[in-house]
C-alpha cells in the first residue's frame, strides 16, 4: 500500500513493503547499489523492491578534467556548472569560453565631460548633483566647488553689505 506524506511531496510505503531482506541487500551491492541507496529508493521515492535492487544507479560524468581547465581560464566552478547546468553547454564549451565582461554604463554625458571633472578635481557625486539640479554640463564639469571657509566668508560679506552682494551659486 502506498501513500502520500502530509506535505503531498514524497512517497512513502505502509507495513511490510518497507523491509528489505538481506538477500535484496547482497543483490543490490553486486549490481553496484549501497545500502543507503537501496533504502532511499524503496523507503523514500517507493519504488519496488524489484526495480531498486535491479536499477543501476544514474552515472556521473567526471568533469575534473574540464574543471581544471576552466579554472586555469578564469572561469570559476560556480560558473562552470552554472554553464552546463542551466545554459546546457557541453564540459568543453563551459570550460573554455571566456567570460564576457560588460563595457560599462554607456556615459549620458558628452565625451570628454568626465575628463574634465576629473581634471577640475570635482567629485561625481558632486557632479551628478549638480546636473539633477540642473546645471549646464559644462558648468557643472568646470566650477570648482568652494571651500567651507568661502561660504562663510561670502555670507559674512552678504550680512555686512545687508543683502546687496548676489552669490549666484550660494
Amino acid at each position: 500500500m502506498k501513500f502520500l506524506c502530509p506535505g503531498g511531496e514524497k512517497m512513502y510505503k505502509a507495513g511490510d513493503e518497507f523491509y528489505i531482506s538481506p538477500n535484496e541487500y547482497t543483490t543490490a551491492e553486486k549490481n553496484g547499489i549501497d545500502k543507503r541507496t537501496l533504502e532511499q529508493r524503496i523507503r523514500e521515492y517507493g519504488w519496488d523492491n524489484d526495480r531498486a535492487v535491479t536499477e543501476p544507479k544514474r552515472a556521473r560524468k567526471n568533469r575534473k578534467y574540464w574543471t581544471e581547465i576552466a579554472l586555469e581560464n578564469g572561469i570559476s566552478k560556480q560558473l562552470f556548472y552554472q554553464r552546463i547546468d542551466t545554459l546546457k553547454w557541453d564540459a568543453e564549451k563551459a570550460s573554455t569560453t571566456p567570460i564576457l565582461k560588460p563595457s560599462g554604463p554607456k556615459s549620458k554625458f558628452a565625451e570628454g565631460t568626465l575628463t574634465k571633472v576629473q581634471a577640475n578635481g570635482i567629485q561625481m557625486q558632486c557632479f551628478r548633483r549638480r546636473i539633477r539640479e540642473g546645471w549646464n554640463e559644462e558648468i557643472a564639469a568646470t566650477l570648482k566647488p568652494i571651500s567651507k571657509k568661502e561660504v562663510i566668508d561670502l555670507m559674512h560679506l552678504a550680512r555686512k553689505s545687508k543683502g546687496k552682494v548676489q552669490a549666484w551659486y550660494l
